[in-house]
């Protein structure tokens, strides 16, 4: 309900009180003219009874009658309206005392919002208050967290920094470490190839010398050869400076074990092993193969030497000098248990025999363990056994059987 409700209703409330206040005066004009009609009927009674002449008092009455009828015609029109509007009066009545109980509600009802409203003004400066309050610690709380923020930032910078440096520095010890390296490659490689090339110019020399111009010409091929392999090795060790180190990939995994510990879980030895004869190691093995080959090199006439120790990629260079030509053979030897299934050659031995070609021997020896007085049972001669061999593989095993197929045993 709104105000001007309210206002239109206590208008709507004093006009009817005006129009009742009305009625009550018509009314009393009512009571006022029914008491003079009373009083003329008694008039004209008394007059019957104190007049002679009736004729006249009948006229008299008639007149007075005539007169008053037209007075009681509008008193009871007037009665009957006041009827009526007493009726009226009566509904208006009751719409004012609706009215008043609506309105004494209607004021209840906005003294429980007035106090509701108080209430919320209350409750609403308090969350002012408090919001106040929280922002003011809220704003201290955020300063010292962007402290604490770029205090740590700057920590992480400060860190980032040491790291780069460290990272500079082990980039600068890397390259150092990866030039000091292939100097060293450098210098073994010119070291070795160009001891290549001036034994193979000797060799020329010496066979042109002895009238034998094929083999010097073919000795004057693998110096050139060996000056073409240097020149492509160099460009390869020049590169390898500029190399970039990555972050290494495992690829694969292995787990080493002590032979005291697989001692440890094997079954304990019986006593017709323990009367078995020990058997060769690996180095023993090499040995008495080297051996065999020198020997068999010998009685075929040629001069063997003894060059494993200087990793050329073969174990001896053998030559044999006659007067109408010269052979060369650079023999790698595996000495092998007869038992063995295959045979390991690295990268370096397969490269190297095939550069050299059919002057590329390979021997395998088979070295018998249960015959201490002629341990050697078997030689084996492949020549240029790597010729379909992969030269990026960095070793590869081979299976003796078939590599014997291959060649000729001597």
């Amino acid at each position: 309900v709104s105000q001007e409700d309210i206002e239109n209703a206590k208008n709507d409330a004093e006009i009817a009180q005006n129009k009742a206040i009305n009625e009550k005066n018509k009314e009393t004009e009512l009571e006022t003219s029914l008491k003079n009609i009373e009083t003329a009927l008694k008039k004209a009674t008394k007059e019957i009874f104190e007049t002679e002449n009736l004729d006249e008092l009948a006229e008299k009455i008639s007149a007075t009658m005539k007169g008053n009828k037209e007075t009681i015609e509008t008193t009871l029109q007037n009665a009957n309206k006041l009827e009526n509007d007493l009726k009226i009066k009566q509904m208006l009545q009751k719409s004012i005392e609706k009215f008043d109980e609506e309105k004494e509600k209607i004021e209840k009802e906005l003294s429980d919002v007035n106090t509701q409203s108080n209430n919320l003004k209350t409750e609403i400066s308090a969350i002012e208050a408090t919001i106040k309050e929280k922002q003011s610690k809220l704003e201290y709380k955020t300063k010292a967290e962007m402290r604490n923020v770029l205090t740590e930032r700057e920590e992480k910078l400060s860190e980032m920094k040491k790291a780069l440096e460290n990272a500079a520095n082990v980039k600068s010890e890397s390259e150092k470490k990866r030039n000091d390296q292939a100097d060293r490659i450098e210098k073994a490689v010119r070291e070795r190839l160009n001891a290549e090339i001036n034994y193979c110019d000797k060799n020329a020399i010496r066979l042109r010398q002895a009238g034998n111009e094929g083999n010097a010409v073919q000795e004057e091929k693998k110096a050139a050869d060996y000056h073409k392999r240097l020149t492509r090795r160099l460009a390869e060790i020049e590169k390898s400076r500029r190399l970039i180190h990555k972050s290494p990939v495992i690829i694969g995994a292995a787990i080493v074990v002590s032979k005291s510990f697989i001692d440890s879980i094997s079954p304990s030895q019986t006593d017709d092993d323990a009367t078995l004869a020990p058997t060769r190691n690996t180095k023993e093995v090499e040995k008495i193969a080297m051996d065999a080959v020198m020997e068999k090199e010998r009685h075929d006439g040629f001069e063997p030497r003894d060059v494993s120790s200087e990793n050329r990629g073969y174990d001896i260079e053998s030559i044999k000098v006659t007067d109408k030509d010269s052979i060369i053979r650079f023999i790698e030897v595996k000495g092998r248990r007869t038992d063995a299934d295959k045979v390991t050659v690295t990268y370096n031995e397969r490269n190297v025999g095939k550069n050299k070609g059919d002057n590329y021997i390979l021997a395998i020896v088979r070295v018998d363990n249960d015959n201490p007085e002629s341990p050697v049972s078997k030689i084996t001669y492949i020549p240029n056994p790597f010729k379909d061999s992969d030269c990026f593989v960095t070793q590869i095993s081979y299976d003796i059987d078939k590599l014997e197929q291959m060649g000729k045993q001597g």
